[in-house]
């Protein structure tokens, strides 16, 4: 009876005075929706060349890196646990985009990386609806055409104007984003510049 007793004790000191021994909590996992990313999660070797169509200045952009990054939030006893995936796309320009899927929102921003006016905007985001645009911000959907046609591409493209683009120095811009293709007109409506995209090739991240 006394070594039933001992066993009983140390099974009961292994079981509850050894946390160690206890499964460990995993975070939540979120990653970005595959459908951003087959909207814009270029790959190195990507690049556009854009026409200002007043002055016929030629601009040329291309992808420098194409990235994961994962941001898990604090540990704590009773509290939310995450790891949140999101996806950054730079250019040679001072700018990058980024995709995310915050705790299953969705959206995509262009976002100013460098010098003193640092700002974004939103370029795709959910709903995909006319009229949409998310709390908070300068930018809304004013039209969705699901036959666009692009040299010999057909897909859907998205107009977005956000009338106060802290990414241009908050300037009231409106864009065009082709699916795969990327942002295929910006026309800065304070400067009255109009850039149209002329030529471009994509790779798309696959990862």
């Amino acid at each position: 009876m006394k070594k039933i007793i001992y066993y009983f004790i140390i099974i009961f000191a292994i079981l509850f005075l050894y946390p160690s021994c206890k499964k460990e909590r995993k975070p939540t996992e979120y990653h970005v929706d595959q459908y951003l990313k087959d909207w814009m999660f270029f790959d190195t070797g990507t690049w556009w060349t854009y026409k200002e169509i007043n002055s016929g200045t030629i601009d040329s952009q291309y992808v420098t890196i194409s990235e994961f990054n994962y941001i898990t939030s604090e540990y704590k006893k009773k509290s939310f646990y995450y790891t949140d995936e999101i996806c950054k796309v730079y250019t040679n320009d001072d700018y990058f985009f980024l995709l995310s899927s915050p705790l299953g929102s969705s959206v995509i921003e262009k976002i100013r990386s460098q010098g003193s006016e640092r700002g974004s905007t939103y370029l795709i985001f959910k709903p995909l609806e006319v009229g949409a645009y998310p709390p908070g911000s300068y930018s809304k959907i004013t039209s969705i055409d699901p036959y666009y046609k692009f040299g010999t591409i057909t897909d859907t493209l998205i107009t977005t104007l956000n009338w106060q683009d802290e990414s241009e120095q908050n300037d009231s811009v409106e864009y065009k984003v082709l699916k795969g293709v990327g942002i295929v007109n910006k026309k800065n409506i304070t400067k009255k510049e109009e850039w149209q995209l002329v030529n471009y090739h994509i790779n798309l991240n696959k990862k």
